[in-house]
């Protein structure tokens, strides 16, 4: 890659890590970075390991940790703050990268 790939992604990461909580189409996130929509996935997941969207998730998932861990929130207003509208997805999503559910996570911390 060039330097300029490197720096656009890491950029991209930066956007992500900062506005997790939204839901742009990755053309977006391509058009940020002058690139097509397939070349962007593609550097982006070279570069990262992740697609954008697995990425995005990661982020929301240990932002959801934080704050499951130090919060006063319940877990449906977290799936809502950390991007989710879909409580059941938040879930799913939750026990892909967290194994567990967000549920269990919370009891685990009582422990």
């Amino acid at each position: 890659y060039s330097p300029k790939d490197n720096k656009s992604i890491k950029n991209i990461v930066l956007v992500i890590n900062n506005e997790y909580m939204y839901n742009p189409p990755v053309e977006e996130y391509a058009k940020l970075c002058n690139y097509s929509k397939y070349y962007f996935i593609k550097l982006f997941t070279e570069i990262t390991g992740y697609t954008p969207a697995e990425y995005r998730n990661m982020v929301r998932i240990e932002k959801a940790c934080l704050l499951i861990t130090n919060s006063p929130y319940n877990l449906s207003e977290i799936a809502v703050m950390t991007g989710f509208s879909d409580p059941s997805y938040f879930t799913k999503v939750f026990k892909k990268y967290a194994g567990q559910s967000p549920s269990q996570y919370k009891d685990s911390l009582k422990q």
